[in-house]
């Protein structure tokens, strides 16, 4: 998954969905459907337009000039793959103080899509815990604790320690540099369509922010 920096504010990450149904090999789209929107190809049974080109409801996308999007659940779509991938761009979940969460969990439950287990969950902050809960309550999670008597650390200046560019313009995370000191991270689970963060402070007025990464 590839994360893009929007501006101070509003931070957008590119998150990893494994699409259920296999992409077939071959035509991108059906005989006359549109097959791409702006510089992002469309493959069937992705489509635009009329319901034949694409294979349901949950596959129709809108292209607003030069921005795709899954319209059924209002994602903007940045590519996909014949092997079955689909990168699609959301707000990152964040969290300004341990005891408080803020956005709504990232829910795909119904639909044919998955958070794929190449995404990763990383958790910044001093003496935080990070929760991943599923539907069935199931918690996975980790600590960062801070050196010294330091209470908070600056996300945005820790970005580049944990996270590379590659030639494309995609970004993916450093193994082994969140290891509980300042962040962590783990691998969020295959087969997930539910992502709700909770953060727990380990010290009083712990603060916190977490960003999903390709590994």
């Amino acid at each position: 998954m590839s994360v893009k920096l929007v501006s101070q504010v509003s931070l957008s990450l590119a998150l990893l969905l494994t699409i259920q149904l296999a992409i077939a090999k071959g035509p991108i789209a059906k005989p006359s459907c549109t097959d791409h929107c702006g510089n992002i190809d469309i493959p069937y049974p992705f489509g635009m337009g009329e319901k034949d080109c694409y294979f349901n409801e949950w596959f129709e996308i809108e292209c607003n000039e030069s921005r795709a999007f899954i319209s059924k659940i209002k994602m903007e779509l940045l590519n996909i793959s014949v092997e079955g991938w689909a990168n699609v761009k959301s707000p990152i979940i964040s969290s300004d103080c341990s005891d408080r969460e803020s956005d709504l969990p990232f829910n795909l439950t119904g639909s044919p899509f998955f958070i794929s287990d190449y995404n990763v969950f990383i958790a910044v902050g001093c003496n935080t815990r990070a929760l991943m809960i599923d539907v069935s309550f199931q918690r996975l999670g980790c600590e960062s604790t801070c050196l010294g008597h330091k209470k908070d650390v600056d996300w945005r200046q820790m970005l580049p320690n944990f996270i590379e560019e590659d030639s494309s313009g995609n970004y993916w995370i450093v193994n082994d540099y969140c290891n509980g000191t300042d962040c962590c991270h783990v691998t969020i689970p295959s087969s997930l369509q539910v992502f709700d963060p909770k953060f727990q402070a380990i010290l009083m007025n712990a603060k916190s922010k977490s960003i999903i990464a390709r590994e």
